[in-house]
């Protein structure tokens, strides 16, 4: 074989390669925007308002004398990372210094919140719902499943410090409500400001739950692991996050606020056995496990007495 053969094989060789190898690149960069668009735009044209009206609905929860009981406010503050966020709140009859931030789930906005707010008012608390990233009418577009959701937790907290006067907050989250109370809690900011979170089936975790969905869904679990490998490097490069970031099991060894988590025993969203791990992970020292043998967050709505009997049961020694 002459040297000039070996030369062109060796080049030809070579092209060959960084094709194949920019060609993987190409195809994992693509692989990992979809994944993350996935995330990011999950509400693109689903109506998240009418969403929480149907499920009050299929509930037979009677939003109609809700509203014509409890009359709130709406308002809008902005976060430090200038997303503006939309929220009503509602005060006591009686003058109250303590306040609850309400947290709603994927797919939804804060309607879907009202069957909490009633019996926080009558137990003395002034409530605030808000609506979500991607959720609602927040303008931001983007789910992060709490990750960048929880800045929003920190505006409200701060909000209802400075300007009504807070002397006690709490946090209280559903499925991913719960993901991003659990978040917020896990930071300094909560170790300082509030009194307690009540995570109610929290989502365990980002990237656990999108493989849970891709093998439910029949994708090889080798094919889930490299999809999602792809998503949190493009999310990590172009925007600005890491799925560990919202890994809910993990960040709850960084909860030292006072803490209850609300088992769904028949919850097939957010598995009883993964919401026992957040529990098993949270460092407080005060914390408290409930467990209701409901649907995924449907305690409140099955038996909304043995629901809140155990809230307050946590809440009342914090006051």
């Amino acid at each position: 074989m002459t040297k000039k053969i070996r030369k062109v094989l060796k080049t030809t060789g070579a092209v060959l390669a960084g094709i194949v190898v920019t060609g993987s690149i190409g195809i994992s960069v693509y692989c990992g925007k979809l994944v993350c668009d996935g995330i990011f735009n999950q509400n693109a044209g689903n109506d998240t308002k009418q969403n929480s009206i149907d499920q009050l609905e299929a509930w037979g929860f009677d939003r109609e004398a809700f509203h014509d009981r409890y009359e709130g406010v709406d308002f809008e503050i902005q976060s430090a990372d200038k997303n503006t966020i939309p929220g009503v709140y509602y005060t006591t009859t009686e003058a109250s210094s303590k306040w609850v931030i309400l947290i709603h789930g994927a797919g939804g906005d804060r309607e879907c919140l009202i069957p909490l707010v009633g019996p926080y008012l009558e137990d003395g608390y002034n409530v605030v719902t808000y609506d979500q990233r991607g959720h609602g009418e927040n303008s931001d577009t983007h789910v992060s499943f709490g990750i960048f959701e929880k800045h929003d937790v920190e505006a409200l907290v701060n909000y209802v410090t400075m300007e009504h006067g807070a002397t006690s907050v709490i946090v209280h989250g559903q499925s991913m409500g719960g993901q991003t109370a659990a978040l917020y809690a896990a930071t300094e900011h909560a170790t300082n400001a509030i009194d307690g979170v009540i995570l109610d089936s929290p989502i365990p975790g980002m990237e656990l739950l999108m493989k849970l969905m891709f093998v439910e869904d029949g994708t090889a679990e080798g094919v889930a692991d490299y999809l999602l490998a792809c998503g949190n490097v493009y999310g990590s490069v172009v925007e600005g996050m890491k799925f560990k970031d919202g890994d809910t099991i993990e960040q709850a060894k960084n909860i030292t606020v006072p803490c209850m988590v609300i088992v769904s025993e028949r919850d097939e969203v957010c598995l009883p056995e993964y919401v026992e791990q957040i529990y098993d992970n949270v460092a407080a020292e005060k914390k408290t496990k409930m467990e209701v043998d409901s649907k995924h967050i449907e305690g409140v709505i099955d038996n909304p007495e043995q629901y809140f009997d155990g809230v307050f049961s946590f809440l009342n020694p914090l006051e």
